[in-house]
């Protein structure tokens, strides 16, 4: 099954009272139920651009995976270290 059916995913970040700009990061993948944040570090040279390159490649890489292993229909036990473990079962 297809998440996107089932599952809405929204995101907001702040940059609270500090900083003048937010350096967070967020990226989903509705149809594998994934969602990541990665905090921008504020403070530190381009941490907007760090938590972005963050979250674009665990997404992709995780997505990846999870489109690579519905095929072959895997089922791991949730503690296990494998990233088809991270996967839903369609």
């Amino acid at each position: 099954m297809n998440l996107t059916e089932v599952l809405e995913i929204s995101s907001s970040t702040d940059p609270g009272m500090v900083r003048s700009h937010n350096e967070d990061s967020v990226a989903a993948d509705a149809a594998n139920g994934l969602v990541v944040l990665a905090d921008g570090m504020g403070g530190y040279n381009a941490g907007e651009v760090a938590s972005g390159m963050a979250t674009t490649v665990i997404i992709t890489e995780i997505s990846s995976r999870c489109s690579r292993s519905s095929r072959t229909r895997s089922i791991r036990s949730p503690a296990s270290r494998s990233p088809r473990a991270w996967c839903a079962i369609r």
